[in-house]
């Protein structure tokens, strides 16, 4: 690991605010579910100089600083070089990993319910930054979320593509959802703003 990305991680896991430990553990159960175990273990290994837990040690409802999960993403992508697009397709992932999101997603009645409800989900998993629902439209297929005062490390918005674009996939019947950052505060936007579509 380059100390270029050693330093980024001792500057996330500064930030002010707290994630759920699920948001640590699922990441790591993704790596389990698809790759040899001593690379889950490699991983481990380099949380752990970091104070991060692994997997089992990981409380999935405990609150953990935010820049833990964000450093388990970025080691993820390092240790296997990842390019963005992985990082994209483990947060599709994501929800079908996690034991909480599929208790959870028989309550995820219908697209509308879930993006009424959206701010309330981030709000029980994040205490950085706001979830804000900004506009749905049934007929033309596609919603807008809005994350405002998030800033981390722009792989965060590569992996929250990945997992807005799963979850609503639970509440249509499509055969395609994808998801699209439009604005980003990492790159000088007032927000990081997302679209999800979908196609019949």
């Amino acid at each position: 690991m380059k100390e270029e990305l050693r330093e980024e991680i001792r500057r996330v896991i500064k930030i002010e605010g707290e994630c759920r430990g699920v948001s640590i553990e699922s990441p790591l159960n993704y790596v389990e579910l698809n790759y040899e175990k001593d690379k889950l273990m490699a991983i481990e290994t380099i949380l752990k100089e970091f104070g991060i837990p692994g997997k089992d040690e990981t409380k999935v409802l405990a609150k953990y600083p935010i820049g833990c999960m964000t450093a388990t993403h970025l080691v993820i992508k390092d240790f296997l070089d990842w390019s963005d697009d992985d990082v994209e397709k483990m947060g599709y992932a994501l929800p079908q990993i996690s034991f909480i999101v599929r208790t959870l997603s028989r309550y995820f009645i219908s697209v509308e319910r879930t993006f009424q409800e959206s701010s309330n989900y981030w709000k029980k998993h994040f205490t950085l930054g706001k979830l804000v629902p900004v506009e749905i439209d049934i007929d033309k297929k596609y919603l807008i979320l809005r994350i405002e005062g998030y800033m981390t490390n722009p792989i965060d918005c590569k992996l929250f593509t990945g997992y807005f674009s799963r979850m609503i996939s639970y509440t249509i019947k499509a055969k395609e959802v994808y998801g699209e950052e439009v604005e980003c505060s990492h790159k000088g936007g007032d927000c990081h703003q997302f679209v999800v579509r979908w196609k019949d």
